[in-house]
């Protein structure tokens, strides 16, 4: 569910400027007004979000960059190019990125395998601040993925399912987990490299797990936003736009006419589409809206490739979301072959991984171009109610 592109094997890479090797030192992360790596000037509790392809040319990726730092300190590395998950919880990232930092860890060693639909990433527990924009989520414990060379991931975690032990496997630097849930439900923990896949598994204290840190922040801590701009059908090379902290907490983040998505601990609603009703979720993890083409099947051939839906000219359809109160919303949809001269699509579709099923509905990144998404945060409460939720509104 929560990397879609993983789950069908797509090898995404990494926008090619990569990491930040240089630590910052100062207390600017917490003025007002924050710069980030593009200079733009945004509000103090937003960063910028870029929509764009690594160097495998892959469409849709949404990265951000995240500040991570030795617990307690200034003593900190940017980290561009990490994608932003609303499917996932917290940030995993890569050893090799942060090798300068003396991060805090955990006596004895605790062990973090997460499966990511048909992929694994293996890593220690860590400790560390987590810096975006002026917000802090301080002491949290983040997954450091193993990439020193020559490792292997334990056979009992992969399972025989492929690794992303790398940036280029990953399509990132690195992933930060924003979903509805304050705990990642996916993270299996050991306190040992385990030689079956049942030993020295543990429960670790929830202090021990990987965790959303918005939930940590002081204020805007409840869920977030991510407002893209409309783009042409034919697509873009790259789109910015932005990630804004918090629900109903500031000026810049209320919901009031927003489309209210009630939803169960695994971030499922119900959409209906061609008067079939699908378990659904919003994941900007995805890079495209997958769902079974049923009786459209004969329209909506599939590329060469295999992933993506090649039709010979596009094709318009409708779905309906289950809402707040009963309510429903009529969601207009769009698919198109992809432009290889652009990276970002609002009609980018494909047939549903079998390891989701066929009764399952996937609302990727082309349901964020032209709308405003919040993910309300499990057990955090706003104007609209307490989570688990998303909601939308179009810009």
């Amino acid at each position: 569910m929560l990397q879609i592109l993983c789950s069908i094997g797509v090898s995404i890479s990494i926008i090619s400027c990569g990491g930040d090797n240089s630590n910052t030192t100062n207390s600017s992360q917490t003025s007002s007004k924050i710069v980030d790596h593009e200079s733009v000037v945004l509000a103090a509790n937003s960063l910028s979000v870029t929509v764009a392809a690594g160097p495998g040319a892959n469409p849709n990726i949404p990265y951000v960059s995240v500040t991570v730092c030795e617990p307690g300190t200034y003593n900190c590395k940017t980290i561009h190019n990490i994608q932003i998950d609303t499917g996932s919880s917290g940030l995993r990232i890569f050893a090799s990125a942060v090798k300068s930092l003396n991060l805090g860890s955990t006596a004895p060693t605790i062990y973090d395998c997460t499966t990511f639909g048909d992929n694994v990433t293996w890593g220690t527990i860590n400790f560390a601040d987590i810096r975006m924009a002026a917000e802090i989520a301080s002491s949290m414990p983040i997954q450091v993925i193993e990439d020193s060379p020559g490792f292997e991931v334990p056979s009992s975690c992969s399972n025989g399912l492929p690794t992303q032990q790398t940036s280029a496997a990953l399509g990132a630097n690195g992933i930060i987990g924003v979903s509805i849930n304050i705990y990642d439900i996916g993270a299996s923990y050991f306190d040992c490299i385990p030689s079956t896949a049942s030993s020295c598994a543990i429960s670790p204290p929830p202090n021990f797990q990987i965790q959303n840190p918005i939930a940590a922040f002081a204020v805007n801590n409840n869920g977030l936003l991510i407002r893209l701009p409309q783009i042409s059908a034919m697509g873009a090379t790259t789109v910015t736009g932005a990630v804004i902290f918090g629900i109903d907490t500031q000026a810049n983040n209320v919901s009031n006419e927003a489309n209210f998505i009630p939803v169960d601990s695994n971030g499922y609603f119900t959409t209906v589409f061609n008067n079939i009703a699908y378990l659904s979720f919003i994941d900007s993890g995805s890079n495209a809206i997958y769902f079974s083409a049923g009786n459209n099947s004969n329209e909506l051939p599939i590329c060469v490739e295999g992933i993506f839906y090649c039709p010979t000219s596009t094709k318009f359809y409708s779905a309906t979301m289950a809402l707040k109160n009963n309510a429903t919303s009529k969601v207009n949809f769009s698919v198109a072959k992809p432009v290889d001269t652009n990276f970002a699509f609002n009609n980018l579709a494909g047939p549903t991984p079998a390891t989701l099923g066929t009764q399952t509905f996937d609302w990727g990144l082309p349901f964020f171009f032209g709308r405003t998404v919040y993910v309300g945060i499990s057990g955090k409460t706003s104007n609209a109610g307490t989570g688990p939720y998303f909601a939308y509104t179009d810009n």
